[in-house]
Parts: structure tokens; C-alpha cells; sequence
């Protein structure tokens, strides 16, 4: 149950509202974690899908450190190192940007084979206003479907790539100062339209705006007209939060059950984000 917070003991989990999300406090992410603190911490994870640990004034090793109590971190290949173990990425907008990253809705490089378990954001710099960040809730995406259209995407693939950043690759790393790398592999790659979620077991809709080609073996317009059906679905007020950043928050978000969007609306202002990836599995299909 969303709600639910009475079996923490080792930290307090406040929830940010119905649909996802959770704020975690009582713990100080520049200290290593107790076994019972991370189990907790690992629980209010796959039962919230977001947390943000607010006011975690920490460094690049404490925020590594973290990360590798949660996962195994894995090396970024479009953003330029920041650390000399490259597994620190900053993802930075700046006065003179017109674009940002992660401006759409989206999963993290669901083009690869092994997408990423979850994402790491450090908030280093912020806007005076806005700079806000969406999630949604695949799994809930999924649920809210009639049965007869959920057997019908459990039987579906999706073909996915990193061709919407390869075309703009020149153009980002001019606007980007040479943060963004432009010598990256072209992937493409087929994973099931609907997963089982690693951990918890979850149908979760695997699909997103950024990376989804189309259906595997469907036309372009027969794909075009379910994928967008899907995606306005998904995004439904009540399937969504919309988190206001505040100074050293480190947020923690499940790559395979959540989409995100970073908004662009602070012109003129500077935005710095530490970002870790920590590295995911094979996907599998969810039998229904």
C-alpha cells in the first residue's frame, strides 16, 4: 500500500502523495549505511519507486559510496565523465541554453540491452524558480488498462534506439560545450512491450516517447496510433508527481517502473544535476 510507512523502523518515509513518491528522512547519506538502514531504505524504494533524501550535503565519493550500497554503478557513455572512476556525470543547463536535458517524458536508455535498474540525481545548483521534475508510474499504466487491451500488449515488442539522440548529436554537444559525447554506438534493440519487474514482479509498461521506434512487426501508423494512445494514458494527473527541487537533494528513482521529465522552464538560469546510473538486467515479459 502507497501509504503504508508503519514497517519503517530505521528511517521515516513521508509520502509525496497517492500515486508514487516518497521523501526520506533521519538518514545522512555522507555516513555509510547499516544493513537495516539500506534494507529499509531498498523497501521504501521498490514500494515508492522515487525517494528524495533532502539536504544531503555530500561529495562526488559519498554519493559513489551510496550508490554502490544500492547497486553495481555503471559507466555513462553520452555524458562526460566529471570523476576519475567515470561514473559521475553532470547534466548541466546553463543561461546561454535554450534546450535541457531530458526535456520529455522518458525511461533511461531503454535502447540497451540490459537497461538501467535506477538513476541517481544530486541537485548541485539550482533555478531561482522552476527547474521542477515529473514522474509517472508505468506499473499504474499498465493496471488502469482493460484486460482485453492488457493481453493484447503483453503479447506486443517494442523496438527501441538512440537514434533521437544521434541525429542531434552535432547540435547538442555545440549547445552542450562538449559535456555530451558524440562518438557513441548506434543501438537499437527489441524488448517486450509489457515487463515483469525484476524485484517486485510488476507488469510495467516498457515503452516511452524518447527511444520507441515502434511495434515490432506493426506499420508505422498502426504503431504511431497505440503508442500514442499509451503515452497519453500514462501520463495521467493521478499517475504523476511533480517534485520542487531543494539544495543537495538526492533523488533515486526505479529506471524500469517510472518515466521522467525534466522541465525547461527557468530561462536564463543555471541548473547542475551529478547524475549515477546503476547498471539493470535482461528484460523479461510479463505473462498475464
Amino acid at each position: 500500500m502507497i501509504g503504508d510507512t508503519s514497517n519503517f523502523k530505521s528511517i521515516d518515509v513521508v509520502p509525496c502523495g497517492p500515486a508514487l513518491g516518497a521523501r526520506v528522512t533521519s538518514v545522512a547519506l555522507s555516513e555509510r549505511l547499516s544493513d537495516d538502514c539500506l534494507q529499509e531504505i531498498l523497501s521504501a524504494f521498490y514500494q515508492y519507486k522515487v525517494l528524495f533524501f533532502e539536504h544531503q550535503a555530500i561529495d562526488d565519493e559519498q554519493f559513489v559510496r551510496f550508490a554502490e550500497q544500492l547497486g553495481s554503478v555503471q559507466p555513462d557513455h553520452y555524458f562526460c565523465p566529471i570523476d576519475t572512476s567515470h561514473r559521475v556525470v553532470e547534466v548541466r543547463k546553463e543561461p546561454k541554453n535554450e534546450k535541457n536535458i531530458g526535456g520529455r517524458w522518458h525511461t533511461d536508455r531503454a535502447f540497451e540491452v540490459n537497461p538501467p535498474a535506477a538513476t541517481l540525481l544530486h541537485a548541485k545548483t539550482l533555478p531561482s524558480l522552476g527547474g521542477d521534475t515529473m514522474f509517472a508510474d508505468m506499473s499504474s499504466a499498465f493496471k488502469r488498462h482493460s484486460r482485453g487491451l492488457q493481453k493484447v500488449l503483453c503479447g506486443l515488442n517494442a523496438v527501441h534506439s538512440n537514434m533521437d539522440l544521434a541525429n542531434a548529436r552535432e547540435q547538442l554537444a555545440s549547445e552542450f560545450n562538449g559535456r555530451l559525447m558524440t562518438d557513441f554506438e548506434i543501438l537499437r534493440h527489441e524488448q517486450p512491450l509489457v515487463i515483469q519487474h525484476p524485484i517486485t514482479g510488476e507488469p510495467t509498461l516498457f515503452a516511452n516517447v524518447i527511444s520507441t521506434e515502434q511495434i515490432s512487426g506493426w506499420t508505422d501508423e498502426e504503431s504511431k496510433c497505440l503508442l500514442e494512445y499509451l503515452y497519453q494514458h500514462a501520463v495521467m494527473p493521478e499517475s504523476t508527481i511533480r517534485y520542487q527541487w531543494q539544495p543537495n537533494t538526492v533523488a533515486l528513482w526505479d529506471n524500469l517502473a517510472t518515466w521522467h521529465y525534466a522541465l525547461n522552464d527557468y530561462p536564463l538560469e543555471t541548473r547542475v544535476m551529478h547524475r549515477i546510473t546503476l547498471a539493470g538486467t535482461k528484460l523479461v515479459r510479463y505473462q498475464l
